[in-house]
């Protein structure tokens, strides 16, 4: 026979009931907030990298990731400061309050602090040794603020900083702040830490673009170097050797110095025409109108006249048609070349020599002067030397120079075809 168990009372079958009743419902409305927050962190994250693709300014991504945090964390007030290491300090960029976006002068005009020592920020030490959200409950009397009146003249009571992290650098965080006490959800810590990779990802962007803005205008700035090198400074240097000539026969022979005179107005009118040309990056004019061969044979004409130097040019092989690029820079390898032999080497004979091969081209300067050795370049050639060494990386060319105190020198340079 089975005992009986009797069974609870009724008061308490409903107490039961309704605590189960209770639970359920609270479970319910946590699912549904959670899937509040996951479409927000859907909306949110969809706009941000929507905004990143579109490559905006650095102020105007970050504006509009600051108003999607707003927007998904129903907050008032949010700011964003960059360290700057060289200075080891924060400074803002950006703020959105009231869903108003401030940047620039307007920043100080709101009352905002706008750089603050990295090494007296103690929230600072603190992000960046934990590398986690960090939330202030009272802005008014957390010791790690040393300054609260920016932040309580905009209302705010508590604060939470959203660290902005690249590899292992901590490059600034998000200050996001509510009038009031407020706890936030994980799943809402977590929105604010991806929205902030996101303007992570778009400051090193940033850094990336100045650098290579940076280092184009170092290029350009050599470029212009070398081509101002190449040009007015291998003119000044024809025109002081047909001068200088003119000057030697002027009493015995007006009218063959009168032909260095006019030679030398020819060639301060090309060198003005070749700078000129150099500052667009355009192909030196004695290019235009003829082969690399002949540019190269003008040249050499050009350095020995009015010097007791003889030349010799040559061309091997069976020419080929050679990019604009190539001929260029053979053509100022060359130049640089011949200058040096006229100005500092003592030579009395100079072979230029342009040789076509199957698989390459050559050019080869060639005298028979005191030399020098690597170490102890020819007094003022050091420019020049540099100058043809990159203008050879610049075509994909091997450049060699071989030479010896009293044994003169030879400057080769050579590029494979197809180059």
């Amino acid at each position: 026979m089975k005992e009986s168990r009797p069974h609870p009372p009724i008061d308490t079958q409903t107490a039961e009931l309704a605590a189960v009743n209770a639970a359920l419902h609270r479970e319910i409305a946590e699912r549904l907030r959670a899937e509040q927050v996951s479409r927000g962190q859907m909306a949110a994250l969809s706009q941000a990298l929507k905004a990143l693709g579109s490559f905006p300014k650095l102020e105007t991504f970050l504006g509009q990731v600051a108003g999607a945090i707003a927007e998904q964390l129903h907050t008032p007030g949010i700011s964003v400061w960059l360290h700057e290491p060289a200075k080891d300090c924060l400074s803002i960029h950006i703020a959105v309050v009231d869903g108003k976006t401030i940047v620039g002068s307007d920043l100080d005009r709101f009352g905002f602090q706008l750089v603050q020592p990295a090494s007296e920020s103690a929230l600072w030490q603190e992000i960046v040794e934990t590398r986690e959200p960090l939330v202030v409950d009272d802005v008014a009397t957390d010791p790690r603020i040393r300054r609260p009146e920016p932040l309580l003249q905009h209302g705010a009571h508590s604060l939470l900083i959203v660290p902005l992290i690249l590899g292992e650098e901590t490059i600034g965080w998000f200050g996001i702040y509510n009038v009031g006490p407020r706890r936030y959800k994980p799943e809402e810590l977590d929105l604010a830490k991806a929205l902030a990779q996101q303007a992570t990802l778009a400051v090193q962007m940033a850094r990336l673009a100045e650098q290579g803005r940076r280092a184009a205008v170092l290029e350009e700035r050599n470029r212009m170097a070398r081509e101002i090198h190449d040009t007015l400074a291998q003119g000044f240097t024809g025109i002081l050797v047909q001068l200088q000539a003119a000057e030697i026969v002027l009493t015995r022979s007006p009218e063959k110095a009168l032909s260095f005179i006019s030679r030398a107005r020819e060639l301060a009118r090309e060198s003005l025409g070749d700078a000129r040309r150099s500052v667009w990056a355009l192909r030196t004019h004695v290019l235009d109108s003829g082969s690399l061969a002949d540019a190269l044979g003008h040249l050499l004409d050009s350095m020995v006249a009015g010097t007791s130097i003889r030349s010799d040019f040559r061309v091997e092989g069976e020419p080929i048609t050679l990019s604009p690029t190539i001929q260029a820079g053979f053509l100022r390898i060359g130049q640089e070349a011949m200058t040096n032999v006229v100005r500092y080497a003592e030579a009395t004979q100079l072979v230029i020599a342009l040789e076509f091969r199957s698989d390459q081209v050559s050019l080869s300067v060639r005298d028979d002067g005191k030399g020098f050795t690597m170490g102890d370049r020819p007094r003022g050639s050091g420019f020049g030397l540099i100058g043809m060494r990159e203008r050879a990386v610049e075509i994909g060319a091997i450049l060699l120079i071989d030479t010896r105190v009293g044994s003169g020198t030879e400057v080769r340079v050579t590029v494979a075809y197809g180059t």
